[in-house]
């Protein structure tokens, strides 16, 4: 709970007094990272965003905003072996992100979509195993809304992340992880 208080603190300090939401939405992920000579993860997770314009983009149909996850991860630990042993090391973690979305909104019953996003990542075990539980996670998405003008409209994407320490840690494989995402927008503000 600890890690979700700062999370948020930290959203509420960078986010700038011109922005202003749009939408919450939530989704569900599910992923699989690049099989290597240790195997692959399989990520599971939750995201909650906030999303919306901010004045100072004067970008039209491009919206900014922060998202917190929740993940599960399952990872080879083979050649690392985590503490506790195991064919596999099963991780929690979460996230925050800011990111940027750019929305081409000239069909009437799907609106595609690109986003690139980047922030921190705690987790309760090192990801990989034998590297830092503090990493960084970056990632690209291409997708659709569709029935956007609906009460509930379906997200559905692609997502390709990294995540590492970013150099923190004397070791930085990263892990890059391939996930499908679906998702609904939760409150719109008008």
């Amino acid at each position: 709970m600890k890690r979700l208080l700062v999370m948020l603190a930290l959203a509420a300090t960078a986010a700038r007094a011109d922005f202003h939401p749009r939408a919450i939405n939530v989704f569900l992920s599910s992923g699989k990272s690049a099989e290597t000579l240790h195997g692959s993860a399989t990520v599971h997770s939750i995201h909650f965003e906030l999303a919306g314009r901010a004045d100072w983009m004067k970008l039209h149909d491009t919206d900014v905003g922060v998202a917190l996850t929740y993940s599960e991860v399952r990872q080879p630990q083979l050649l690392f072996p985590p503490e506790g042993g195991g064919a596999k090391d099963d991780v929690r973690a979460e996230s925050a992100y800011f990111f940027g979305r750019k929305r081409w909104t000239r069909w009437s019953s799907v609106e595609p979509y690109v986003d690139v996003g980047s922030g921190p990542m705690w987790s309760n075990r090192r990801i990989p195993a034998a590297t830092s539980r503090v990493n960084f996670q970056s990632q690209i998405t291409g997708g659709a809304i569709w029935l956007q003008r609906s009460r509930f409209p379906l997200f559905t994407s692609y997502r390709f992340s990294h995540i590492s320490n970013g150099g923190f840690a004397p070791r930085n494989p990263g892990i890059n992880v391939y996930s499908v995402i679906v998702g609904t927008r939760v409150r719109l503000f008008h």
